[in-house]
């Protein structure tokens, strides 16, 4: 419920349990147990193989021992069931060999049993007023679950068969999302890593048939801010409409516009030393929270950066010609700069070495980061102390 809530959605939870004790599912439980013979006839004729006279759509449970996936009913008289409470149904657990009699009708200080899930999707359907069902394409898939379902509806219960909506599966990193099988708590997961705006945007602008495989470890939380940047410029500049129409169904309470800065550059913005309080003017703040998550957590190596607290080894392979680049850039720094200004120049000044822009770059990278590559080079030198990196590059060039 909690990340329903957060990403603006407010369901109301109908419990099974409550409907059985309110009464309601009882007209559906007799209904059932009187047309045994014809529900036995839609298994045959769905999934092909014989069904046993004596079986009948209800477990009950046991009287003895409370357990409800080892009973089998045998017999049904109009107001009772016979039934047993069989040692070896189920290889999970072991039935009590308890046999008795029971009505199969659930009251208000107790459950009786229930109907076998297929049978009682449709009951539920007719309970409740259900003329829209969605569920998973695997229920949806040709002899599945809703197939069984709407026989009954059509054969048995006398009930239009709702409006189907199959969706595709949610998988994360090529699995898909369970809470049967432990993984359900991904969604809560994915809440830490994603603003939930983006997270209702992902599931906004992606058609229901199509399977979404979100994968934070490789580039798809990128790639989904710079889609929802998109969206947003279609909305405020008012230019295509689809887009615009799924930028405005994203939003959780109100209109929200998203920070200008591309989440690439963000992540290499935090990555910068002295740049919180430009992260804070600019109000780039929440964004920045979930480019630190990335970076932590998924980034891939290349996409990281650390300063190196002293000159690393492999300055030593510097050639004569690279470190007379920093030799110049160092001289450069006695100077007053803007940051794109310097950008500039450390093109030019590579140029009037006949130094190429991979091998400057590299060299003023591999003495501050140890890579040979990093972010625009001059945002980050000109963002830390300039007695360090003169300090720092000129150490490189006596290595």
């Amino acid at each position: 419920m909690e990340v329903f809530n957060k990403i603006g959605c407010y369901p109301e939870i109908l419990w099974s349990t409550d409907l059985y004790k309110s009464g309601k599912m009882n007209p559906l439980i007799k209904e059932c147990l009187d047309k045994a013979s014809e529900i036995r006839k839609i298994y045959e004729e769905l999934y092909k193989k014989k069904i046993r006279e004596t079986w009948y759509p209800f477990q009950p449970y046991c009287l003895n021992c409370g357990k409800v996936s080892t009973t089998k009913v045998y017999n049904w008289d109009g107001e009772k069931i016979s039934f047993a409470c069989e040692v070896n149904s189920v290889p999970w657990t072991k039935g009590c060999g308890f046999k008795g009699e029971m009505s199969p009708f659930s009251n208000e200080k107790e459950i009786a049993g229930k109907l076998p899930w297929k049978v009682e999707w449709a009951a539920k359907w007719k309970v409740l007023g259900v003329t829209v069902e969605g569920a998973g394409e695997d229920h949806m898939s040709r002899g599945g679950s809703h197939d069984l379902a709407s026989l009954i509806c059509e054969r048995i219960i006398n009930y239009p068969v709702p409006y189907a909506l199959p969706y595709a599966f949610f998988l994360i990193g090529g699995r898909k999302m369970s809470s049967s099988k432990g993984r359900g708590s991904s969604a809560s997961e994915m809440l830490e890593i994603l603003p939930p705006e983006l997270l209702r945007f992902l599931m906004v602008k992606t058609k229901i048939s199509q399977q979404i495989n979100f994968d934070p470890s490789a580039d798809t939380i990128p790639k989904l801010f710079d889609e929802y940047q998109k969206v947003a410029d279609a909305y405020f500049s008012k230019g295509n409409k689809d887009l615009a129409r799924i930028f405005e169904l994203s939003q959780i309470d109100k209109i929200k516009k998203p920070p200008s800065i591309r989440f690439s550059a963000l992540v290499q913005l935090v990555q910068m030393p002295n740049k919180k309080e430009e992260i804070k003017k600019e109000g780039f703040e929440e964004w920045a929270r979930y480019a630190k998550i990335w970076i932590e957590k998924y980034a891939p190596e290349s996409e990281k950066f650390l300063l190196q607290q002293s000159l690393p080894e492999s300055v030593k392979n510097l050639s004569d010609k690279q470190k007379e680049y920093l030799r110049k850039v160092s001289l450069e720094l006695n100077k007053s700069w803007k940051p794109e200004d310097f950008q500039v120049n450390l093109f030019e000044w590579a140029k009037e070495l006949k130094l190429s822009s991979k091998d400057a770059f590299s060299a003023i990278y591999i003495p501050l980061l140890n890579k040979s590559y990093g972010p625009k080079a001059g945002w980050i030198i000109l963002s830390l102390d300039k007695e360090f990196v003169k300090k720092r590059f000129l150490d490189a060039v006596k290595s």
